[in-house]
């Protein structure tokens, strides 16, 4: 049975703590704290806190995938410095990606 948690003043939290086995009802309050704890950080903490916690979950990174990617960014910084490509405004990528996609959506539906 799910526990409810009052977070803040009319939001509620449902905790289901099934995970912890019932002979380890400690582990259940401590995980109950550390929420509590967490709930009453300031948005750009738990922000923070929701990127450490989620980087523990991470697949350890590949050292050649890792220079690809600073090389591959080095080489767009560069081209955007040396005016050999132009940037594109969010705004404007945004909406070439959403036409593209609902574009493709249109297609894939005719097809069926």
């Amino acid at each position: 049975m799910p526990k409810t948690l009052m977070v803040d003043p009319g939001r509620e939290v449902r905790l289901f703590l099934l995970g912890f086995p019932r002979h380890n009802e400690g582990m259940a309050v401590a995980f109950e704290e550390i929420f509590r704890q967490a709930a009453d950080l300031s948005r750009k903490e738990r922000e923070l806190l929701t990127d450490l916690l989620l980087s523990t979950l991470a697949a350890p990174i590949d050292p050649e995938i890792e220079r690809s990617w600073h090389e591959e960014l080095d080489r767009r910084a560069q081209e955007l410095e040396d005016g050999s490509v132009k940037g594109v405004p969010w705004e404007e990528a945004s909406a070439r990606l959403r036409a593209r996609l609902h574009a493709k959506k249109r297609r894939t539906s005719s097809r069926s």
